[in-house]
C-alpha cells in the first residue's frame, strides 16, 4: 500500500534577479503522466524560468519517486528527472543553489536506517545527481525545509521521534556543500513540536516557525524560535488562541520586522482561516490579521515587494469555482487587503507546500495540483497545475475575484523554553537510485504572450563589474522620484539599504567575495542588477 504524507508547509521570500529583456507571458498549464503527480516545492531560476519538485507514481523506480522538472519562462518543460528507490521517496523542499544546481530535501523509505529517514539530493543545473545522503535514527525522521546559508553550507529542518519517547522534536542539521555532517540539534519539550520553515536572519542567525503542543494557550500554537548560527536557542515565542494555530512561512524585512503566515481555528469566520502576524525583530507583535470564509482557507507562501506590499498564496475551500481552489492575495504594508483571486475549476485544485514565487519579469508563478479540468487530459489521480500571473493576479482564464472579511484578532503571546539535545543522526551516502528521465505530458489551458512591450526604463547602471572595494554606479533616470537602493546577498539578506542615495559609488569593502544583487525600487519601476565582489 502506498504511503502518502501530506502536509502544508513552507513559504519563501524570493528576489527579482534580472531586468527583463524578452517577451512576457501569463498562462495556466497542467502536467502529468496518467497516474498521480503532485508538486511539493517551487524554485525560481536565473534564466527567468523555474523548477518544480514533486512526487510521481507514473515515473521512476518505486511506488512513489521524487520528480524534478525544469521549465522555461513560457512553462515549457525543458527536462524532468526522477530519484529514489523501490519504496516511497517524498520530496518536501527545493532550492536553487548558488553554484547553479539544485538541492532537494525530503524523506525516504527506500534508503536509510529508520521508518522514514531524511533524504537530501544535490544535483547540477541539468538535474544530474552530484551526491545523495540520508540522515536519520532508528525512529521516524522527516524533512520539511532546506536552506543555503550565506557561507554556502546547507541547513536541513525537520522533526524526529527518536529522543522524546516517540513524540516529535524539532531537528536542525547543518551540512557542508559536499553533504558532510557539521552539527545537529534537537529542540525537545514535553509534547509534539515541529518546524515548517527556517530562514537566515539579517544578523546572520536563524528564525524557525512551526507549531507547538507543549506551550501556549490552546491546543496547538504558533512557535517562533530565534536560533544562533551555531544552533543554540536565543529566544522562543508562542502565539495563539484557545483552539489551533499553525505557522507555515516567514519572511524578514529589511528593517528587521517579521511576517508570519499560517492558519487559525481560534479566530475568523470559518473552520480554519488564513492568519498573518507581523512582529518586530524580537518577536513582539505589531499587528495580526485573520481572513477567510466559512470553510478552510490556509496560507502556503508569502513574499514581499518594495513599495507594493505582500503577496500571499495558498488554498481556499470557502471561495472559488470548486471544492478547493488555489488563491493569490495582495496586502498593503499596513495589513489591508487589496485583492483576492482564486484559480481552478469545478472539482479540486490545491497546494501542500511552498507554491508562490516572484519571477524577475514581474510575473508570479503558482504551483499546485488538480484532479479536475479533466477534459484537457486523460484521467489521473492528481496532476501538476501551474498558474503564471501578472502583478495584478491575472492569468487569463479559470479565475474569480472575491472580497473575504478581514478580522483583527487579539492573539496571546508567551515565552517558551526547551532543552537542546545533540544526538548525532546516522549519516549515510546513497549510492543507489541515480536519476532517471521522465516525460510528463503538458496541456495548455490558456496562454497570453505579450510580444510588444516597452523596455523598462534603466534607472541604475553598474560601471565596474566585477568590483573590489568600491562599486561605481550611474542613475540616469532617478531625478525627482522617491527611491531606495538595496544590496542583497545571494540568499536574499539585505546588507545595505539607502534611501534617495545620490552618490555615484557604494563602499562594498566589508562584503566577502561573492555574488550580490543591487536593487533599485521606486514608485515608477524596479530594477535589479547582479554584481560580483572580488
Amino acid at each position: 500500500m502506498k504511503v502518502m504524507i501530506t502536509r502544508l508547509a513552507f513559504c519563501t521570500f524570493f528576489l527579482l534577479y534580472f531586468s527583463i529583456n524578452h517577451a512576457q507571458s501569463i498562462f495556466q498549464k497542467k502536467y502529468g503522466g496518467g497516474a498521480d503527480e503532485q508538486p511539493r516545492s517551487l524554485a525560481v531560476t536565473e534564466d527567468n524560468g523555474y523548477a518544480i519538485v514533486g512526487y510521481s507514481t507514473s515515473f521512476g523506480q518505486g511506488e512513489m519517486d521524487i520528480m524534478l522538472s525544469k521549465f522555461d519562462s513560457s512553462g515549457n518543460i525543458l527536462w524532468s528527472k526522477t530519484y529514489g528507490g523501490e519504496s516511497d521517496d517524498d520530496p518536501k523542499s527545493l532550492i536553487n543553489t548558488s553554484d547553479g544546481g539544485f538541492l532537494i530535501g525530503g524523506h525516504t523509505k527506500s534508503f536509510g536506517v529508520g521508518d522514514y529517514d531524511i533524504y537530501v539530493i544535490k544535483t547540477d543545473h541539468m538535474g544530474d545527481v552530484i551526491w545523495q545522503k540520508t540522515f536519520g535514527t532508528t525512529a521516524e525522521d522527516l524533512n520539511w525545509y532546506v536552506l543555503e546559508t550565506s557561507d554556502h553550507n546547507y541547513i536541513i529542518l525537520g522533526d524526529s521521534r527518536y529522543y522524546n519517547s516517540g513524540l516529535k522534536d524539532i531537528a536542525v542539521i547543518q551540512i557542508d556543500s559536499d553533504g558532510k555532517l557539521m552539527w545537529t540539534k534537537l529542540f525537545s519539550a514535553h509534547q509534539n513540536d515541529w518546524g515548517d520553515m527556517i530562514i537566515e536572519s539579517n544578523d546572520g542567525n536563524y528564525f524557525i516557525v512551526g507549531a507547538t503542543y507543549s506551550f501556549g494557550a490552546g491546543k496547538h500554537d504558533i512557535l517562533l524560535i530565534k536560533m544562533s548560527s551555531s544552533g543554540n536557542i536565543l529566544w522562543a515565542k508562542v502565539y495563539g488562541g484557545n483552539a489551533h494555530e499553525y505557522a507555515y512561512c516567514i519572511i524578514q524585512e529589511a528593517n528587521g520586522d517579521l511576517l508570519i503566515g499560517g492558519m487559525t481555528s481560534s479566530f475568523g469566520a470559518g473552520m480554519a482561516d488564513n492568519l498573518l502576524i507581523k512582529t518586530d525583530n524580537n518577536g513582539v507583535e505589531i499587528w495580526t490579521k485573520a481572513f477567510g470564509g466559512n470553510k478552510d482557507d490556509i496560507i502556503g507562501s508569502l513574499f514581499q515587494t518594495s513599495f507594493s506590499g505582500y503577496y500571499l498564496g495558498g488554498f481556499t475551500e470557502s471561495f472559488g469555482a470548486g471544492n478547493r481552489d488555489l488563491y493569490l492575495a495582495k496586502f498593503n504594508m499596513s495589513g489591508s487587503l487589496d485583492w483576492f483571486t482564486t484559480y481552478g475549476s469545478l472539482d479540486e485544485e490545491g497546494t501542500q507546500i511552498n507554491n508562490t514565487q516572484l519571477l524577475s519579469s514581474n510575473r508570479i508563478i503558482i504551483s499546485g495540483y488538480t484532479n479536475s479540468l479533466a477534459q484537457f487530459m486523460r484521467t489521473a489521480d492528481y496532476e501538476y497545475y501551474v498558474v503564471k500571473t501578472n502583478l495584478s493576479g491575472n492569468s487569463g482564464c479559470n479565475q474569480k475575484n472575491f472580497n473575504p472579511q478581514i478580522y483583527n484578532p487579539s492573539i496571546s503571546t508567551y515565552n517558551a523554553t526547551s532543552s537542546i539535545a545533540t544526538t548525532v543522526p546516522i549519516w549515510q551516502s546513497v549510492s543507489a537510485g541515480e536519476s532517471d528521465d521522465a516525460t510528463p505530458e503538458e496541456i495548455q489551458l490558456c496562454f497570453t504572450s505579450i510580444q510588444n512591450f516597452e523596455i523598462p526604463k534603466q534607472f541604475i547602471r553598474i560601471i565596474n563589474n566585477p568590483c573590489r572595494d568600491i562599486l561605481k554606479i550611474e542613475m540616469p533616470n532617478s531625478r525627482n522620484i522617491e527611491y531606495e537602493i538595496l544590496v542583497n546577498d545571494f540568499i536574499g539578506r539585505t546588507i545595505y539599504k539607502m534611501t534617495n542615495y545620490e552618490e555615484q559609488q557604494i563602499d562594498v569593502s566589508n562584503l566577502r567575495p561573492g555574488i550580490y544583487f543591487l536593487h533599485f525600487h521606486s514608485s515608477e519601476g524596479t530594477q535589479i542588477l547582479k554584481f560580483e565582489r572580488q
